[in-house]
């Protein structure tokens, strides 16, 4: 690469005849059209006149990078997520979702740390198994059955205890309500939302209609009064400038794309599991499974997670 190099801006007249040969010109034979290429040269040539002025010196060796420039490429930022990255995590993923959802993600890397390869791999396996890397709105609207499975029997050693067979449940009904009011529930996501998500996560009883008010949004899904709060405290204190209430105002984390984004971020790095272990460092080092168990409390969708997570591990030379 030339850094520094003669400019071209003043004239010197050896330069210039020593192309004279090349050009078919001597003093016997001259070629006229070349004489007077040397002389308009001359003419556009304005150094000397200069030289004393405006910080021109007579050293006409100049430099061909900008300092200021040349400093700023060393420190920006660089891009820790790439749309490769993106394409593996997501191979189903439309490439122009994917362009318009990577500043976001770069952004809210850097911003949160989210830097070293393997845990930036956990990231966007488990994110793109969750959502497709878009951000999404919790369905609720579940016909009878479904909801009755989903959310109206108890586990028993992490087995539902829904009975297809008979509609009823094998280790005790949860919520009865499903049952006796079906009709209200069935195929209706505020009223199934309001009444499942009641009284937990920080939500109020279900007529305060809290649990759908606060039904999951975002990338990873934000879901709760509680964790929309944490997502409101977490994004004020990280961006001063824009200062939000997403309580107020939950419908946020889906009709704007950067905080939807963000929100996984901020669930990355606030999600703790037993005896206070951080998922955020869990995925520096851990599996798949162990990272699977803390965003997803089971196993539910590994094998997708992993071929995910395996396709980036390649792309990313991770062992």
């Amino acid at each position: 690469m030339v850094t520094r190099y003669e400019n071209e801006w003043q004239f010197k007249q050896e330069k210039w005849d020593s192309l004279d040969e090349l050009m078919g010109h001597s003093e016997s034979e001259p070629h006229n059209e070349w004489i007077e290429e040397k002389a308009r040269i001359k003419k556009l040539s304005w150094w000397d006149k200069l030289v004393g002025h405006h910080g021109i010196t007579s050293d006409t060796n100049v430099r061909h990078i900008h300092p200021i420039a040349l400093i700023g490429s060393f420190t920006a930022p660089r891009d820790l997520i790439t749309l490769e990255m993106l394409r593996a995590a997501n191979p189903a993923g439309e490439e122009a979702h994917h362009a318009n959802i990577l500043p976001y993600l770069n952004k809210y890397a850097l911003a949160y740390k989210l830097e070293q390869p393997k845990a930036i791999a956990h990231f966007l396996s488990q994110v793109g198994h969750e959502s497709q890397l878009r951000v999404v709105e919790e369905g609720l609207r579940f016909s009878a059955r479904q909801m009755k499975k989903t959310y109206g029997c108890r586990y028993h050693n992490k087995v539902n205890g829904y009975n297809e067979q008979t509609d009823s449940c094998d280790f005790g009904v949860l919520r009865s309500k499903l049952w006796t009011e079906t009709s209200h529930y069935a195929l209706n996501a505020e009223n199934l939302a309001s009444y499942v998500y009641a009284d937990r996560m920080g939500n109020g009883n279900e007529a305060s209609r809290d649990g759908y008010r606060y039904r999951g949004r975002g990338m990873l899904q934000v879901t709760g009064k509680s964790e929309y709060q944490r997502f409101t405290n977490v994004h004020n204190q990280r961006n001063p400038s824009d200062i939000q209430d997403f309580v107020a105002n939950p419908d946020l984390l889906v009709s704007s794309t950067e905080y939807g984004v963000e929100s996984a971020f901020v669930f990355w790095f606030t999600k703790t599991g037993q005896g206070g272990t951080k998922l955020c460092e869990v995925a520096k080092t851990g599996s798949v499974a162990d990272v699977t168990q803390m965003v997803n409390g089971g196993q539910n969708g590994y094998a997708d997670r992993n071929t995910r997570f395996q396709a980036l591990a390649a792309l990313m030379n991770i062992n």
